[in-house]
């Protein structure tokens, strides 16, 4: 009688055990899931992949200065403008960057304004191929009462000192909210250099 009762707290035991590591394995699968869906709602909020190889909203050569219209979405990259840029060099020293700034009307509520979303992709051509180097992705900032629109600075690691110019492609969108269902707003793009 006691074998039979130890057996079954033992079985109760393996049970609840087996229990805690399969709710273990189920929230690192949901925690993983989660994170999949942050990636997916990021790069659907700045229409990768096929920007790489879309033909550009506008060309440059060294430097770069474009305000978009409110509405935009470039075949093949949705909602988002390309611009690529040839020759990006600066004479003086620091570190050669672009510049993109939200240039539309802002929000005079803290939830609308902390909704705006700017992000968007550096390319880098290597070997004739656009390489993708890096991601920004910033929210419009409430102080005061007063809404900031987002910006942010996608920084080349181009030195202006001794270093041969670089061909980049930036792929910018701005939205009221990162989701591809958000409308797109105006926005300021370029380059410029971070000093040392």
């Amino acid at each position: 009688m006691k074998t039979s009762m130890n057996v079954r707290r033992l079985l109760g035991q393996t049970s609840i055990l087996g229990a805690v590591v399969m709710m273990s394995g189920c929230s690192a699968e949901i925690a993983d899931e989660a994170e999949a869906g942050d990636l997916a709602s990021r790069t659907e909020a700045i229409g990768e992949p096929s920007c790489a190889t879309v033909a550009p909203t506008q060309s440059f050569d060294e430097e770069m200065s474009f305000l978009s219209p409110r509405t935009y979405s470039a075949p093949g990259c949705f909602k988002a403008v390309v611009l690529d840029i040839t020759n990006l060099s600066l004479s003086s020293g620091g570190t050669v960057a672009v510049f993109a700034q939200w240039a539309d009307t802002l929000p005079t509520t803290q939830a609308a304004c902390e909704n705006l979303w700017l992000g968007g992709y550096t390319y880098v051509k290597i070997d004739g191929l656009w390489e993708k180097a890096e991601l920004e992705s910033v929210h419009g900032t409430w102080s005061g009462g007063t809404c900031a629109g987002p910006s942010a600075t996608f920084d080349t690691g181009l030195s202006t000192q001794g270093i041969e110019p670089g061909s980049y492609r930036f792929v910018v969108g701005a939205r009221t909210a990162q989701t591809g269902g958000a409308a797109t707003r105006a926005i300021s793009v370029f380059n410029g250099i971070i000093p040392h």
